[in-house]
């Protein structure tokens, strides 16, 4: 059941359908098929060419089983099978395998048996992860075979008209999707079309599929107490034709299904709707999609694409891991307004009496719709003819401003150039100021002088806002003022001011021993205000190092967003590197003056030692200047040659 056929590689329109006869249809449908064999061959190939090693693709893939009730060619199945393979390619890892039970041409126990026995012997050893179905008569066999045939997979079904929730108790791993024909909905649009129709008949067969419509045929009449409904069944196709033929024009025919007569002949549902569509003496509307184009005006119409859609979506949500158990049975009609126009044309059916957004096949195409490429060619012409005009309008308006613009871009750029002439010189300045401070630090040998003497020559060789020192303590856990510059930096300096290493932007310095430039603080998160510099909008922090060791960190700060830059880096570190070297200086000058007067020291002692007469005296002098060296208030020395007390000395 649905729409129209398709084939890539030969298609018919449905007026060529409707003058074919069956012989050339079964021809071209042939050809068709053996091209589209032989394209599958020639993708075969070519996967197995790509894919060397199918067994490891194969494990990682899904493998779906689609039962098809009735053959190929049958317009509703062949369109849910063109919507699986579709959505399922989309998802890129499902293999679609496709039975056909046939069922339209035979259908009895004894034939349905051999089909069961033959998917025995042909999926035994198979591993399927889903089993879709289409169709009461494949869903009817899977409710009786799938647990002998494909134990504990899960089943979802499309097709199974009107159906019934209570069909799966005992059938949890069943879901689907429910054809529900909109048999009200046409025959609504149907009666708003022909107000003064007092009469239906109801063309429907005995099949599977007929019976569920009768019954629902029950349910739906009893909707249209002013209507009579005639229900034309059990019956062979020239009574149908007869019937049909002699109705009045103040009654419908409502063609449902018929595809076996009572003589028990198969009808094709383009034979049997061209069959009723032209021996009816009134217009005849339809339920499904697939008889559209075969002579029925239309109606609201259920199709095949759009219900397989919805069993592939939901089919993928079970592949994915969902249990069918907690998936519900979807119900909900999806059909559509759809008409045929060279039919609403036979009736004299308006189009403008067709619900809105309907669909309308076979409708001739607009002078605008054939000739849209030449209409836009003929607007766009227009309007570009607009602009040209408009541009010579205004063109010598432009040019008068250009001339304006461009004596204003070279007085700009004039000024651009006296800027960056006055920049190169600032610069060459700030270089010449930075090696001079270079050499004045090369001279100074005490760290505190040296401390003192980096931030006052920084700050006033560059005129920045402020500019302080930091050297590591004994633990070098903590980076301690050394020095900064005005009244800001004399009081952290009186306070001792002192920043933990990893902290702020001299401790990130410190930590990673490279140079840290706020060209904006307000935008920093990792930035300390300091309520002392309340002016500080930019700062740069640089580790005065030694190779990998970092002695301390050179900070400046500026009042002026993005007054520091990359520019100002690379002299702080010029700078920090003769610190480095300057307080590396002053380290070696410091421990070797202590060295030296360690050694005049002891060689005083030394001396004066010398010029005792005995060994009580020799030990009170060393003790006397041991103590007046170290400054202490007692000085005991015990000798352990014995315990008499008279061999020890005390110098208090």
């Amino acid at each position: 059941m649905g729409d129209w056929q398709f084939c890539e590689l030969y298609s018919i329109s449905f007026e060529d359908k409707k003058m074919m006869t069956k012989k050339s249809r079964i021809t071209s449908i042939s050809s068709c098929l053996r091209s589209l064999l032989f394209a599958t061959v020639l993708a075969l190939l070519a996967f197995g060419a790509i894919h060397p090693s199918p067994a490891v693709a194969q494990s990682a893939r899904k493998q779906v089983l689609f039962i098809n009730s009735y053959h190929p060619g049958y317009k509703f199945s062949d369109d849910i099978t063109r919507a699986l393979s579709e959505t399922f390619a989309e998802q890129g890892n499902i293999d679609l395998r496709i039975e056909y039970l046939d069922t339209k041409r035979v259908d009895n126990a004894q034939y349905l048996d051999q089909v069961k026995k033959l998917y025995q012997t042909k999926y035994k050893d198979a591993r399927l992860d889903l089993i879709l179905s289409s169709d009461d008569a494949a869903l009817n066999f899977l409710f009786k075979n799938a647990d002998s045939l494909f134990p504990d997979v899960p089943v979802v079904f499309v097709g199974a008209n009107f159906f019934d929730n209570s069909r799966l108790a005992g059938y949890e791993r069943f879901t689907g999707v429910s054809e529900e024909a909109d048999i009200s909905g046409t025959l609504d649009v149907a009666l708003s079309i022909h107000p003064n129709v007092r009469k239906v008949v109801v063309v429907n067969d005995t099949t599977t599929t007929g019976k569920i419509v009768h019954e629902i045929l029950e349910d739906v009449i009893p909707q249209y107490p002013q209507i009579t409904f005639e229900l034309l069944e059990d019956v062979t196709i020239q009574e149908v034709q007869s019937r049909t033929g002699s109705l009045t024009s103040d009654t419908l025919v409502l063609l449902t299904i018929f595809s076996r007569d009572k003589a028990g002949t198969f009808f094709e549902y383009d034979q049997y709707t061209t069959l009723v569509a032209q021996s009816s003496a009134v217009p005849v509307y339809g339920t499904w999609d697939f008889s559209l184009g075969y002579g029925i005006v239309g109606g609201k119409l259920t199709s095949g694409y759009t219900e397989g859609q919805r069993a592939a979506k939901m089919a993928i949500r079970i592949l994915n891991g969902e249990s069918p158990r907690t998936i519900p049975v979807e119900k909900q009609t999806q059909s559509q307004y759809m008409f045929d126009y060279n039919t609403l044309e036979k009736w004299n059916i308006n189009i403008s009496r067709l619900p809105e957004g309907s669909l309308v096949i076979d409708r001739p195409i607009s002078f605008y719709e054939q000739n849209t490429g030449l209409i836009w060619t003929i607007i766009i012409g227009f309007v570009l003819m607009l602009f040209v005009i408009a541009f010579l309008l205004v063109n010598n308006n432009q040019r008068r401003i250009a001339q304006e613009q461009l004596v204003l871009s070279n007085k700009e750029l004039q000024d651009t150039q006296i800027s960056l002439e006055q920049r190169v010189a600032d610069r060459t300045k700030a270089l010449a100021t930075s090696s001079d401070v270079s050499r004045r630090l090369s001279t100074i040998l005490d760290k505190p002088t040296l401390a003192r003497e980096v931030v006052e020559q920084v700050q006033s060789a560059f005129n920045y806002y402020h500019a302080h020192i930091y050297f590591f303590d004994d633990d070098n856990e903590n980076l301690v003022m050394a020095g900064g510059t005005g009244e800001a930096g004399a009081a952290m300096l009186a306070s001792g001011h002192r920043i933990p290493r990893g902290r702020g932007l001299v401790g990130r310095a410190a930590e990673t021993n490279a140079p840290v430039l706020v060209a904006d603080v307000s935008q920093s998160i990792g930035w300390l205000p300091n309520p002392l510099l309340p002016e500080t909008l930019s700062e740069a922090a640089v580790p005065i190092s030694m190779g990998n060791k970092v002695l301390g960190v050179l900070d400046v700060q500026h009042n002026v967003v993005n007054g520091l830059d990359e520019n100002d880096i690379a002299l702080l570190q010029s700078l920090s590197g003769q610190v480095a070297i300057s307080l590396q200086n002053a380290i070696s000058f410091e421990q070797s003056r202590s060295k030296a007067e360690l050694e005049a020291l002891v060689n005083v002692i030394g001396q004066k030692i010398q010029r005792t007469a005995s060994m009580e005296e020799a030990l009170q002098t060393a003790i006397r200047e041991v103590g007046l060296a170290l400054g202490a208030t007692s000085v005991r020395a015990s000798i352990g040659l014995d315990t008499n007390p008279a061999d020890q000395a005390n110098q208090n």
